[in-house]
């Protein structure tokens, strides 16, 4: 009895350990989707929209070069272009590894590069130097298409790394529940040993 005894206390040790470790994990990845990975995506995301507006700000305010709505449609683009620094310090300001953060750097490379693209489009609309017009939206162009690319690479990293973190977590979960049901099997067996000798020991 003392032996059953003793082994259902390991058992309790063995169900009880894996348990409280599951949960944590299980609390930890929750955190990281929750605070992290989740928010760091969007923030990409919406940085990436805000440039894209500024671009498309600069296109009307190229068609209306010579005009006095041709102002008001570059100070548009800068306004969007602030909106857009605004979510990128936002995802800058979360933790992230090694490789995301070669990969943040590129992108903020590109988004310096068009932030220059766009100044010098700027410039040629306000001056309304209309001969350069065209192969400034050209370069506007190429310069977006080269954040846009470098965004998307992040992107994929970020969802990568979150159903890699998923899986684990997942594989804990399965390994830990298989743990969970032998040790109650285990102390199943045990307790009806134990009822076993302990009426043999009376009768």
């Amino acid at each position: 009895i003392g032996l059953t005894m003793a082994f259902l206390a390991v058992l309790l040790g063995v169900i009880g350990g894996p348990g409280l470790y599951g949960m944590t994990r299980a609390n930890e990845t929750t955190r990281e989707i929750f605070t992290n990975q989740m928010p760091s995506a969007v923030d990409v995301s919406v940085a990436e929209i805000f440039a894209a507006r500024q671009r498309l700000a600069l296109d009307r305010a190229a068609l209306l070069a010579g005009t006095p709505d041709a102002a008001d449609a570059v100070a548009r683009s800068r306004a969007m272009r602030t909106q857009s620094d605004a979510w990128w310090q936002k995802y800058l300001a979360l933790p992230r590894g090694p490789e995301e953060d070669r990969l943040a750097q590129d992108v903020a490379a590109k988004r310096l590069a068009l932030q220059r693209a766009c100044d010098a489009f700027a410039s040629v609309v306000g001056a309304n130097q209309v001969d350069q017009i065209g192969n400034g939206a050209k370069q506007l162009q190429a310069s977006y298409s080269d954040l846009s690319t470098a965004s998307e690479a992040l992107r994929n990293f970020q969802f990568t790394d979150a159903q890699a973190g998923f899986d684990h977590a997942e594989s804990t979960y399965d390994t830990l529940r298989v743990l969970a049901i032998a040790a109650l099997l285990a102390g199943l067996a045990a307790a009806v040993v134990s009822w076993l000798t302990l009426s043999r020991a009376i009768g």
